[in-house]
């Protein structure tokens, strides 16, 4: 039988060069929507972890769009503008 008092709550961090898809606007310096992310192939937990504000957010495709592969350190610098 499990024992709850043994169990830790533990919050595991990706490894630093674990990499991660987002799809961005390089020229607008903005995340697609999160409907845009699941259509192009974004990895929705880093892009969730990232840029969570809504008001962010492009909803349309753009001639800047691009899928981007990033650390978490990048996206977090790039997150924060």
């Amino acid at each position: 039988m499990l024992d709850p008092d043994s169990l830790v709550a533990t919050r595991s961090e990706p490894p630093k060069d674990e990499r991660f898809v987002i799809v961005y606007d390089t020229d607008l310096r903005k995340p697609a929507c999160v409907l845009l992310q699941a259509a192009m192939g974004g990895d929705l937990r880093a892009f969730r972890r990232f840029f969570g504000s809504a008001s962010e957010w492009l909803v349309a495709l753009t001639p800047g769009m691009k899928r981007i592969s990033g650390t978490a350190e990048e996206w977090a610098r790039v997150a924060r503008g």
